[in-house]
C-alpha cells in the first residue's frame, strides 16, 4: 500500500511540473494522428491483401501521400473551427471559475498564490525524491533483481548470438545506473550501511535497510499483504 501511494504522489507532482498544461507556451493536439491515418489507410486492406509486397508498398506511399495533401488542403478550415472551439471553451471555463471565485470568496491574487504553492510543493518534491533513501533503496533492489535475472536468462533461454547480445548490452546499461545509484546511497547512509558494487552483484547480500537494528523503512511487501 505504501509503495502504491508513493507511485500515485510522484505521479501527481511530475504532471504539475511537467505537464502541458501547466507549462507557459504549451499546446495540444486533436490526439490520434497515427491511428487516423492507419484508418484511412485501412480502406484498401481489403485490395492490398491480394497484390505483391512491392505492390503493396507503392499504394500504401501514394495513400500516405494523399493523407498528407489532404491534411494541407483543409489545415486552414481545420484549424480555424479548433480556434473558434478553444475559445467557446476557454469562455466557459471562465466563467465557471469566476463563479467558483465568487462562491468560495476568493480573489485572483489568492488563486495565484495557490498556484505558486503547488508548484513550490511539486519542485521540492521532485528534488528531494532523488536523494531520499527508501526510494533509493528500492531502485537498487529492482536494479539488482533484474541484473540477475538477465545474467540468468544469458544461455538458458537465448539461442542466438543476437540474443545474448542484446542481454549483455541490457546488463551493461543497467549495472552503470545500478553504480550512479549506489554511490548516491552511499553518500546520505553511514559508513557502517554502505553498499559495495561488486558484493551486490555477485550474490545474495542482506540488504542493511532490512537488517533488524537498521531504523530505515523497508518497502518490500510481505505476501500478506
Amino acid at each position: 500500500m505504501n509503495v502504491l501511494m508513493f507511485s500515485v504522489f510522484s505521479l501527481y507532482f511530475n504532471q504539475v511540473k511537467w505537464s502541458g498544461a501547466y507549462q507557459e507556451g504549451a499546446g495540444l493536439t486533436l490526439g490520434e494522428e497515427v491511428e487516423q491515418c492507419n484508418a484511412f489507410l485501412s480502406r484498401i486492406a481489403v485490395t492490398t491483401k491480394h497484390m505483391s509486397k512491392a505492390g503493396r508498398t507503392d499504394m500504401l506511399t501514394l495513400l500516405a501521400m494523399r493523407w498528407n495533401q489532404q491534411k494541407l488542403d483543409n489545415l486552414v478550415t481545420s484549424l480555424s473551427h479548433r480556434y473558434h472551439k478553444t475559445i467557446q471553451s476557454l469562455q466557459s471555463k471562465q466563467q465557471n471559475v469566476e463563479s467558483m471565485k465568487a462562491q468560495l470568496a476568493v480573489t485572483e491574487s489568492h488563486l495565484e498564490d495557490w498556484v505558486s504553492d503547488v508548484k513550490e510543493w511539486a519542485e521540492a518534491t521532485t528534488n528531494t525524491s532523488t536523494n531520499d533513501v527508501d526510494a533509493l533503496a528500492s531502485r537498487i533492489e529492482v536494479l539488482v533483481t533484474s541484473i540477475k535475472r538477465r545474467s540468468q536468462r544469458l544461455y538458458k533461454d537465448t539461442d542466438g548470438n543476437k540474443g545474448r547480445a542484446r542481454i549483455r548490452r541490457k546488463i551493461r546499461e543497467e549495472k552503470g545506473i545500478l553504480t550512479s545509484v549506489v554511490e548516491k546511497y552511499n553518500k546520505i547512509v553511514p559508513s557502517t550501511e554502505s553498499l559495495c558494487m561488486e558484493t551486490i552483484v555477485s550474490g545474495e547480500t542482506a540488504w542493511p535497510w532490512q537488517l533488524p537494528h537498521s531504523g530505515m523503512y523497508t518497502t518490500t511487501l510481505n505476501k500478506s499483504d
